[in-house]
């Protein structure tokens, strides 16, 4: 288990990190998604911010992001790798 404390604590440093995401390397985003998992907190809406496969940030110009059949698809220029999130019907 990643040390960072409690919960709490945990989720104001993740809240704090994802603030200021822009220049963030890969290996930071990786350390921040194994103390959320060691401490059992969720990421929410916070893991459509980066890559699942490379962990490069997507808000650096690093993807193209496509509308298709109610679904946002986001490509990953540094690994080609594709996320798929199902949009609201509402």
């Amino acid at each position: 288990m990643v040390k960072g404390g409690s919960k709490k604590v945990v989720s104001e440093k993740i809240e704090l990190f994802f603030e200021k995401l822009l220049g963030k390397t890969p290996s930071e985003i990786k350390k921040i998604k194994r103390m959320a998992m060691g401490s059992n907190v969720s990421l929410g809406t916070k893991k459509k911010l980066f890559c699942k496969k490379c962990f490069s940030a997507f808000n650096s110009g690093d993807s193209e992001i496509r509308i298709k059949k109610g679904f946002k698809l986001v490509k990953c220029k540094k690994c080609d790798n594709i996320s798929k999130w199902k949009l609201n019907s509402s």
